[in-house]
């Protein structure tokens, strides 16, 4: 609020700000399926690295096969393998 003239346009930017991290963090988009030209975006945003460190964490380490649509069953990827194609 102080950088900017008013509460109300310091609204309007951390709106836009909030929606553009949002957009840009890899959960709605995902970084491989971004156009390469946003994909800069990706990389600035904080909450991908939020979202990144959690899958990471938790899903990192998990040898577990997973079902993917459209893969075949007798060679189903391990959830980290998933994960790491998936989110890069």
């Amino acid at each position: 609020v102080w950088v900017t003239p008013s509460a109300g346009v310091a609204q309007v930017i951390a709106a836009t700000l909030n929606f553009l991290f949002n957009i840009f963090n890899g959960f709605v988009i995902t970084y491989s399926q971004m156009p390469s030209g946003w994909r800069w975006l990706n990389r600035a945003s904080p909450t991908t690295w939020i979202l990144y460190g959690q899958a990471s964490m938790q899903l990192g380490d998990s040898n577990n096969p997973v079902n993917v649509p459209g893969a075949d069953i007798n060679q189903l990827p391990t959830v980290s393998a998933y994960v790491e194609s998936y989110f890069g």
